[in-house]
């Protein structure tokens, strides 16, 4: 199955339609839409749509021009642009990419509830990042967050005080705030954007400001007399 206005394969096709995957023609207003455009546009060659009114002419020819008993999909994003005019087209892909985007973040703080404040992993910001990139890719939609700073502060506004950033020189390692970030292994981070002797080096330095902070304290013990 193609999008006849695309006529591309994209990584959210198997998605739900609402979802950015592809959707059939099931009801009698989109179908009017779409066979009142095909016409506007098979009557102007320079138009950027007239091939796909050509693809989607094609489509219905063999059913008697039935386009329910064609098999006519297309993605929300591009019936949108084909069959609406250009005003409300707008209105309404904002709103739809708007959505998207809420529903990316969505999964990706129901994510980060469960592999680092219920199992207590901990990442490099700047792995999450790429995550949320990939989970927009597969949504159909441009990256919802593009730089780590913004990612973070999302994050703090989502679980205030329920999340800790530990700098490790460029990078930042996100964990769960009841956990110490000297308790994670090299191999736990290993192969996530730093190199090997960044994060030796980096967890040598908490392990040194880990037992600093422990004299420290027991320097303030009040002292018994002998």
């Amino acid at each position: 199955m193609l999008c006849f206005v695309c006529n591309t394969r994209r990584i959210c096709d198997e998605n739900s339609y609402s979802q950015g995957g592809l959707g059939r023609c099931t009801e009698e207003r989109a179908a009017y839409r779409l066979m009142q455009r095909k016409e506007e546009f098979l009557s102007d060659v320079t138009h950027r749509f007239h091939s796909a009114a050509n693809r989607l002419q094609l489509l219905i020819s063999g059913e008697s021009h039935d386009i329910f008993a064609a098999d006519v999909f297309y993605h929300q994003s591009c019936y949108l642009k084909f069959a609406v005019n250009p005003t409300k087209q707008g209105n309404e892909q904002e709103q739809i990419q708007k959505r998207i985007s809420n529903d990316v973040m969505n999964d990706f703080f129901a994510r980060i509830r469960v592999k680092v404040l219920r199992d207590k992993n901990g990442y490099l910001l700047s792995e999450l990042i790429e995550d949320v990139r990939n989970m927009s890719d597969e949504k159909g939609v441009e990256a919802v967050v593009t730089h780590t700073s913004t990612l973070k502060m999302k994050l703090i506004n989502e679980f205030p005080e329920k999340l800790g950033f530990y700098q490790t020189g460029r990078q930042v390692i996100v964990h769960a705030s009841d956990m110490n970030p000297c308790d994670y292994t090299v191999a736990t981070l290993k192969g996530h954007g730093l190199r090997d002797n960044d994060l030796i080096r980096a967890f040598a330095f908490m392990v040194k400001e880990k037992i600093q902070k422990k004299k420290n304290k027991e320097s303030q013990w009040p002292y018994t007399p002998e």
